[in-house]
């Protein structure tokens, strides 16, 4: 079953803000809401019932894992890009930089 990026962060917004799987605007009707499974679905069970669809969580983990691999080996293959990715990356606020902040130590 193939997932929108529109219904992908649907799914993202309702499980961390609603603690559940229909958003706003699921409940909407705007766009459909996701159940997620593991392995294949049985014939006798439909992927796409009503307002909502189900999709494969570990077929979606696979593919973020692929996409990782793929930007590792391009920062790799492109070291200016490394460096500016790394700077950003460096500018996050860590845990020790929050302590330093928030306690004034290091």
């Amino acid at each position: 079953m193939h997932v929108t990026p529109d219904e992908l962060w649907e799914f993202r917004n309702s499980l961390l803000h609603m603690t559940n799987a229909a958003s706003r605007r699921v409940e909407a009707g705007r766009v459909k809401g996701l159940i997620f499974h593991v392995g294949t679905l049985p014939a006798n069970v439909p992927a796409d019932f009503g307002s909502f669809k189900s999709f494969d969580l570990l077929g979606l983990i696979q593919a973020i894992a692929n996409a990782g691999d793929r930007l590792v080996a391009d920062l790799n293959r492109d070291r200016p890009r490394l460096v500016a990715f790394l700077e950003r990356y460096d500018r996050i606020l860590s845990d020790v930089r929050y302590d330093e902040w928030r306690f004034g130590t290091p």
